[in-house]
């Protein structure tokens, strides 16, 4: 307050990801040593540690309500409420995912897009970058018309944009690449403005 920093939370390591919603997050702790342990702990915007779970985990992301969080752990995206009650679970590689709402979810499969739907537990193809490429980033248009996800093939980043209908397949699926200067490494989708519907890079 006042532009004053205030002390939020103390951890272990000095390892962390953190991972945000509204009035709280979602924090991810390395402890390197011997035995090298990693754990999930959910903190209320206070500081307080909510609840936490030992267990190998990257990619947290939070539903559009705030309630619950998907973590890739072990192979797996699994879906946790904020007292770590697993509510849904889903086989995929250590790639990020986004929400598309509190039941469903996008996430990376190599080259693939798929979208998760927890409720039912089945997974659709929504798009892909070429044969070969690894997805990466992603992140959805304001009004969910659109997800733009990053995508590498031998070192070499690019964007796509893939046009979603109801946020499921569309036949008439554009992608759009978005060139960038060649052996950029890592493509991120912070490169655009998600403000604005319609997104022009010269």
């Amino acid at each position: 307050t006042n532009g004053q920093l205030k002390k939020f939370f103390v951890a272990k390591s000095p390892s962390l990801d953190l991972f945000a919603k509204d009035n709280g997050l979602a924090i991810i702790e390395t402890i390197t040593g011997h035995d090298e342990t990693t754990s999930v702990m959910v903190v209320s915007g206070s500081g307080k540690i909510i609840s936490s779970k030992s267990i190998p985990a990257r990619y947290i992301s939070w539903s559009t309500n705030g309630k619950k969080f998907s973590v890739n752990s072990g192979g797996k995206i699994v879906i946790y409420d904020e007292l770590f009650n697993q509510l849904a679970a889903v086989s995929a590689p250590l790639q990020p995912m986004v929400w598309r709402d509190d039941n469903s979810l996008y996430y990376g499969s190599k080259n693939r897009v798929m979208l998760f739907n927890s409720k039912g537990g089945s997974s659709l193809e929504v798009s892909r970058s070429q044969t070969g490429s690894v997805v990466g980033a992603m992140n959805l248009s304001e009004n969910n018309d659109y997800i733009y996800f990053s995508s590498s093939y031998n070192e070499v980043g690019q964007l796509y944009r893939a046009k979603l209908k109801g946020g499921v397949v569309d036949v008439s699926i554009l992608s759009l690449p978005v060139f960038l200067p060649a052996k950029i490494g890592v493509c991120d989708t912070n490169y655009i403005n998600f403000i604005r519907p319609t997104i022009v890079i010269e």
